[in-house]
């Protein structure tokens, strides 16, 4: 099912087409990555896993009013994975990670809007993030993608990296005070306070209610 949120005061299912082959819209999938870029009036969809067979897939798909889906052909994709991170400055995507049946991966790659690339680069772990999935990652208008958590090799991050995409560096600037390792969670930014909102994740544990404030420019997490 596609629902739309709209006006800030009420759902709305989007009536789609049936599914036949070729599929006029994305086929039913989990953990699929989505972002909305600004300057292209698009919504942007790729990857997830189907349910049957369990098949990760490369797609990328734009989304556009009235209820439009369009696979956008590639030469350049991002391997197929699931719980990949995505999120859009507005003019491009970044997404990071992601994983498979080869486990996580720690590719960064960009969108356009119509075409993908690779801009990986660094040593995992050292100077980009370590092999990752279930991160959650947003832009921060002071001009820097967060990106907190998600299942590494070791289990758990609570680890904070920010990735600028002018220089296409990123940098580890885990503060001394963090969420508890945690993946799954929600992360937006919020332009009135100028700062990052997290919520819930999990471990495996339990299933977490908190919520974070994490400012950029003063590299902190506080609990609210």
């Amino acid at each position: 099912d596609q629902w739309q949120w709209t006006s800030g005061s009420n759902w709305s299912k989007v009536s789609l087409p049936a599914e036949t082959i070729p599929y006029p819209q994305p086929t039913t999938l989990r953990a699929a990555s989505a972002t909305y870029m600004s300057s292209d009036t698009s919504a942007f969809l790729f990857g997830g896993s189907t349910p049957y067979n369990r098949a990760y897939t490369i797609d990328t798909w734009s989304w556009q009013n009235p209820a439009t889906w369009t696979l956008l052909p590639q030469t350049v994709s991002p391997p197929a994975v699931e719980y990949s991170s995505m999120a859009s400055n507005g003019l491009k995507n970044v997404l990071f990670g992601g994983k498979n049946f080869s486990g996580g991966n720690s590719f960064t790659y960009t969108f356009n809007g119509t075409i993908w690339a690779n801009v990986s680069s660094g040593i995992p772990g050292i100077n980009c993030p370590s092999p990752r999935y279930g991160a959650s990652m947003t832009y921060d208008s002071s001009g820097v993608f967060v990106l907190f958590g998600g299942i590494t090799a070791n289990g758990y991050s609570n680890e904070t990296w920010q990735y600028t995409i002018g220089t296409n560096t990123w940098v580890n600037v885990s503060p001394t005070i963090s969420p508890p390792p945690m993946g799954f969670n929600n992360l937006v930014f919020s332009s009135a306070s100028s700062s990052s909102l997290l919520f819930g994740g999990k471990d495996n544990q339990q299933v977490f209610g908190q919520t974070w404030i994490y400012t950029s420019g003063v590299n902190t997490w506080v609990k609210q």
